[in-house]
């Protein structure tokens, strides 16, 4: 799909940041794969909440199969002009992360003069916002990585002094509002080259049982295997699964141990360190992501696609995003009056295959944060 290509050509002609402000669609298990290699490069994904009050998930665990969702993509709510959430997307989303300024946008009127009038951009013209900010801290800070650029992203938000990611308890707010004097002020090459979002994703993912295991090892999947959680928002919508969410929780992994290879570098007084780091070695990451698909016979990833309406991609190598996507995004399986997937906030799947529920987590990843309970 355009999508996916458009996201592998991105990070394969060495952009920094990608934006994703477009129409929502409903799940693509052909997205996972061009995400994955993205998040190996510590490219940044950014994408938009769908505009509406529709409430989302407990908590932040991503939805692998929605490009706005993907674990590790700084997902943007809309800042009204007095600072609040706007009152378009007002409502608990867990995997919301950031918010960003989304008001008094200059846009195109919908008339054939074209005039350029100010209106309520949505989340849409607030990830456009986001992007420019981190396009800007790219260029302030060269040597830093992406995930070194979220680290801070996400530690230095609005009122948060304490240098630590805090995600909002009542998971409406995300980490904060972005503070770009902050981020270009405080040096982000020495946080962890760890992408802190896909990290917090994995970890939150453990806690919960409705979706414990979703991102672990699980040798009885198969690239046709598609298991869902049990009811995860108040509307009982589910998270799906293939393999993709098992090579979401490689990633993480890799990520966190080639941090902590790095760190024992320095600890042993070695220089060039950040060489062992996750986005140095992405290199042979992909190498042997290609083995094991070989070894596999396929991408392990299966091959059917529910289609992602409204395809655009806006990449961001450098300099402030001038475009406003200024279409109200509307998330296809929730706004979608007819089909399968507009029952239950549950997904579409193809003839044939039934879902089976995530088996028991055996070996968690690691420790989860210290997180609210999910109210």
């Amino acid at each position: 799909g355009q999508v996916e290509s458009g996201v592998t050509d991105a990070v394969d002609s060495g952009a920094r940041i990608i934006n994703m402000s477009f129409a929502g669609g409903g799940e693509n298990w052909d997205y996972p794969q061009a995400a994955l290699h993205a998040l190996r490069h510590g490219v940044i994904l950014v994408g938009a909440r769908d505009n509406s009050t529709d409430a989302g998930l407990y908590d932040l665990v991503g939805e692998p199969a929605h490009s706005e969702y993907f674990p590790g993509t700084v997902t943007v709510n809309s800042l009204a002009r007095d600072g609040t959430v706007s009152a378009t997307s007002d409502v608990m989303d867990g995997n919301v992360s950031i918010l960003s300024p989304g008001a008094d946008t200059p846009r195109y009127n919908y008339t054939g003069d074209r005039d350029l009038v100010f209106a309520d951009g949505g989340t849409s013209a607030a990830a456009a916002d986001l992007t420019g900010y981190l396009a800007l801290a790219v260029q302030k800070w060269p040597e830093a990585t992406g995930n070194q650029i979220l680290q801070s992203l996400v530690r230095n938000t609005r009122g948060n002094d304490s240098g630590e990611a805090r995600l909002d308890g009542e998971h409406r707010t995300g980490f904060g509002a972005v503070d770009l004097p902050r981020l270009l002020s405080v040096d982000p090459t020495g946080y962890p080259d760890v992408n802190p979002l896909l990290e917090w994703a994995v970890k939150a993912s453990e806690r919960h049982g409705e979706t414990k295991g979703m991102y672990t090892e699980h040798s009885d999947w198969t690239d046709t295997t598609i298991v869902e959680s049990d009811p995860f928002s108040p509307s009982g919508e589910k998270v799906a699964c293939t393999t993709a969410c098992i090579l979401v929780g490689r990633e993480y992994r890799r990520q966190a141990r080639a941090w902590r290879k790095v760190e024992q570098c320095r600890r042993d007084g070695g220089s060039d360190c950040m060489r062992w780091s996750a986005t140095a070695t992405a290199g042979r990451a992909d190498g042997q992501a290609d083995a094991d698909a070989d070894a596999a016979g396929s991408s392990a990833l299966p091959g059917w696609v529910v289609p992602v309406a409204g395809v655009a991609v806006l990449v961001v190598v450098g300099g402030i995003v001038a475009a406003v996507v200024a279409r109200r995004r509307a998330r296809g399986r929730r706004r979608s009056p007819q089909g399968p997937a507009a029952v239950g906030g549950g997904p579409a799947y193809p003839s044939g295959v039934s879902p089976v529920r995530y088996p028991p987590s055996a070996v968690p990843p690691d420790q989860p944060p210290s997180l609210p309970p999910r109210r």
